[in-house]
This record gives structure tokens, sequence and C-alpha cells, in this order.
């Protein structure tokens, strides 16, 4: 993850329930939240997505989105993803965190 953290940036809008959001280019602020969200360094993030994914989604689900969104609660972004969804959202999660 940390070697793409250049990338050009590019927005990726996710789609929770029926409405679309716009997740947060990754910034610096961006980084410390991710950072102080998780009491770890960005390149250890991935390593909690393989050991408790249900809740590092939903709280990168709202790092990225608290910026543009900061009403929605970690509780609201959880009620709106399905499980069906889970794969998809995953993979926006991952892009917007590699800016691809």
């Amino acid at each position: 993850m940390t070697d793409e953290l250049l990338k050009e940036d590019k927005p990726q809008i996710i789609k929770l329930g029926e409405k679309e959001y716009t997740l947060s280019l990754l910034t610096l602020n961006v980084m410390c939240g991710l950072e102080e969200e998780f009491d770890c360094s960005l390149s250890d993030i991935g390593d909690l997505l393989t050991k408790r994914q249900a809740t590092t989604l939903r709280r990168l689900l709202y790092i990225l989105l608290k910026d543009g969104y900061p009403e929605l609660t970690k509780d609201e972004i959880g009620k709106m993803v399905r499980v069906k969804d889970l794969e998809q959202i995953s993979a926006t999660v991952g892009n917007a965190l590699t800016e691809r």
C-alpha cells in the first residue's frame, strides 16, 4: 500500500444503501486519521483487514467519509453496508487507499 501512495488523485465513489458517496482523497490529514484510528502505520492496516475484516472495513469507511459527510457515524455506515456488497466496497476502499 505505501509504495503506491503518490499515484494520481482520483476520487472513488461508493454506493451505500441508495446513495452514492465520494471517498476522501488520500491527503496527509486522511493518512493521519488512519494512523490515529488504527494506532499503527499505514502499511499495517492491510494486515488488520485479514484479521478483522468487518471492523476494519467499517473504520476505514468512517475515516474516508468523515471529511465529506461529518454527520455519518460508524454505526450508521455499518447499517448501510450489506454483506452482498462487501467485495465491491472492499475493492473501492482499496482503490481509494492506493489511488489507482
